[in-house]
């Protein structure tokens, strides 16, 4: 039975990962900065080497992320840094796993409509400090595959969502703000025309799952739904929810972004979403 390492297994990618892998015939072993199996702060060269040795694991899932809006130091200490510090430390103890990545679609930077859904080979031309981060880790991650002959897939994740997200983030925190409201009022949003490819959080899992197993192949991989869906109408499912309150205009409009991916190769792997955004957002409303 393959023994599979989980870096990061509290988060809120890392929990749904685990959640998948323990429904596949595999020896888990999570790691984290605390309250796991074994210690693992990616940052630190000498506690990943530990990790790693102390494991010895089949294959590495690292789900290791630091927030979008973080310091730019912060960003490339875990995304490139810290992958850096993994690739080596699995380079001399566990040379035969597969590696999997943690990576985003804003390694993409914006597309054109015409372009969308956006595919593997779509040039990667990121447009702030996170996808220039998140980009550094998959060139790290190529160089690991062409030099230095390991076996490491990237995942490039879409909008992921759903229970356990951070409350930073735009959902869980607009479910915070609604709760408890008069029924049948409205609340203010900004950028309501932009659309996003939302994917359920254990759709994630599921993915991370997979390409885990020895006989998947290396390279990116998009997870996403292939379908746009606009802010306004993701929020207002949320307003919904909370009473029926309704999204209103927040002041002028700007330009509208719009993303969506095409995740044919994980497809072809056996992968398909199994759940809508809607249920995402329900299960954020719920997890409150």
């Amino acid at each position: 039975m393959p023994r599979v390492l989980v870096i990061a297994a509290a988060g809120f990618v890392g929990r749904a990962v685990v959640q998948a892998l323990a429904r596949r015939p595999c020896e888990l072993v999570t790691a984290a900065r605390h309250g796991a199996d074994v210690a693992c702060d990616v940052t630190d060269a000498a506690q990943v080497d530990a990790a790693i040795r102390t494991a010895a694991p089949d294959a590495v899932v690292n789900c290791s992320g630091a927030p979008h809006d973080g310091p730019a130091a912060d960003l490339y200490a875990v995304h490139a840094l810290g992958t850096l510090h993994l690739l080596e430390a699995v380079r001399r103890h566990a040379a035969a796993a597969p590696v999997v990545l943690i990576g985003s679609a804003a390694e993409y930077g914006p597309a054109a409509p015409q372009e969308l859904p956006v595919r593997e080979d779509h040039p990667c031309r990121p447009a702030g400090v996170y996808g220039c981060s998140k980009l550094a880790q998959a060139q790290l991650a190529r160089l690991a595959q062409d030099s230095w002959g390991l076996r490491v897939r990237t995942v490039r994740l879409f909008n992921a969502v759903g229970p356990g997200m951070p409350g930073r983030y735009f959902f869980p925190a607009l479910a915070a703000r609604l709760w408890g409201r008069e029924p049948g009022g409205t609340f203010p949003l900004r950028d309501g025309e932009s659309t996003r490819d939302f994917v359920h959080v254990d759709d994630v899992g599921e993915a991370v799952a997979l390409l885990a197993d020895g006989a998947s192949p290396d390279g990116v991989f998009n997870v996403a739904t292939g379908v746009e869906t606009s802010v306004r109408e993701a929020a207002a499912h949320l307003g919904l929810l909370a009473g029926g309150l309704t999204p209103v205009d927040d002041g002028p409009a700007g330009p509208a972004s719009r993303s969506a991916g095409d995740a044919t190769r994980l497809q072809s792997l056996g992968w398909q979403p199994r759940r809508t955004w809607r249920q995402a957002i329900e299960d954020i409303w719920a997890d409150r």
